[in-house]
């Protein structure tokens, strides 16, 4: 079932999953992830809220945090374009809300949001506040998994 929250979806953001490791005729180096396109629903914390983070990262007066619900997921084919390539059409394409497995935080991201694309940024938390049991399994199940952003305006 999709998320109620997918209407709303107003950012991208570039997520690289976890590589393995190449086997002998690679000299056991490590192989990079796949990319995928996270579409999620996000707000810009208010300047008087930031402090609130001030335990999980480093705050300058250039940082931004958002915070909201990832509304879908999608692997990227090769040779696409994550700006601009329409998921939705994708049969991998994934509207329940819930992050991928090994999409966790703390990771470095790019965000495109309402237009405007983010290179430093990262996803500090991908947990909603009751965790994923008890309620929050209730909670995720109805709108999805929660996530904060934090990135730097240049």
């Amino acid at each position: 079932m999709a998320t109620p929250l997918e209407q709303f979806s107003n950012a991208r953001l570039l997520v690289t999953a976890p590589g393995g490791r190449g086997g002998p005729e690679t000299g056991f180096q490590e192989l990079p992830g796949q990319e995928y396109i996270v579409l999620a629903f996000l707000k810009l914390v208010k300047p008087d809220r930031k402090d609130t983070f001030k335990g999980m990262v480093d705050l300058k007066v250039s940082t931004e945090i958002a915070e909201g619900y990832i509304t879908g997921f999608c692997p990227i084919p090769d040779g696409e374009d994550w700006k601009t390539y329409a998921f939705r059409s994708d049969a991998n394409y994934d509207s329940t809300g819930f992050r991928f497995p090994g999409f966790m935080a703390p990771k470095g991201v790019e965000v495109l949001m309402s237009g405007r694309h983010f290179t430093v940024a990262e996803l500090i938390e991908t947990a909603g506040v009751f965790l994923d049991e008890g309620i929050g399994q209730i909670v995720r199940d109805v709108i999805g998994d929660r996530l904060i952003v934090k990135f730097e305006r240049f």
